[in-house]
């Protein structure tokens, strides 16, 4: 999260990681760490310049919050494209029918619940950027819809923490009309986020 409020350049880095403790794959540990900073901006200053030295600081600090995870839960990891990216082993697991006599139990839907299998996340694995708009945090979901991994209806920013009615709050900058959102972009701006 880059921020410019009050004369201040708040950057911060945030990153969890879950891995499993066994072969089975049932116990998790998980670990998170955030780093940031703070700096006081002089009355005058070169906005370019300082988004360019912000989007630096932030890349430093991501990988600084990445390693301080690896390194709490001894994880491998790998450097992609310039990019941190944890080890990920996938262990095999048995799927074995419920009941002593191996008989199908889940009648015309194809099997119990222990041998259905569920697709990864698409974002799984993806760093997405998190934005501070009025003091809520939102993942910046525009990268996973520019590169396909979204679908072009998805919401542009998605809370980073589920609410009160179970569902993370989501936000359009551009209505299914293709309306500008005015309220989303005044947040925007007031973020001093680029959203055109």
């Amino acid at each position: 999260m880059i921020e410019i409020k009050d004369g201040v350049l708040k950057v911060t880095a945030i990153y969890s990681l879950k891995v499993p403790v066994n072969q089975a794959g049932y116990a998790m540990q998980d670990m998170g760490a955030v780093i940031g900073c703070e700096v006081a901006l002089p009355e005058a200053y070169d906005t370019a310049l300082m988004a360019k030295d912000a989007n630096s600081l932030f890349a430093e600090l991501a990988n600084g919050v990445k390693l301080a995870v690896f390194a709490q839960l001894g994880t491998d990891f790998d450097t992609i494209d310039g990019v941190l990216k944890p080890k990920v082993v996938e262990t095999p697991k048995e799927s074995k029918p419920r009941g002593g006599s191996g008989t199908n139990r889940g009648g015309s839907r194809g099997g119990s619940s222990s041998q259905r299998q569920f697709a990864p996340a698409k974002s799984a694995g993806r760093d997405m950027p998190i934005v501070v708009l009025d003091g809520v945090e939102y993942f910046d979901q525009r990268p996973l819809k520019a590169d396909g991994t979204f679908k072009e209806g998805t919401a542009d920013f998605r809370g980073t923490k589920v609410g009160a009615n179970g569902r993370a709050p989501q936000l359009w900058i551009y209505s299914k009309d293709g309306e500008l959102n005015e309220g989303v972009a005044d947040l925007l701006d007031e973020a001093q986020i680029p959203w055109e």
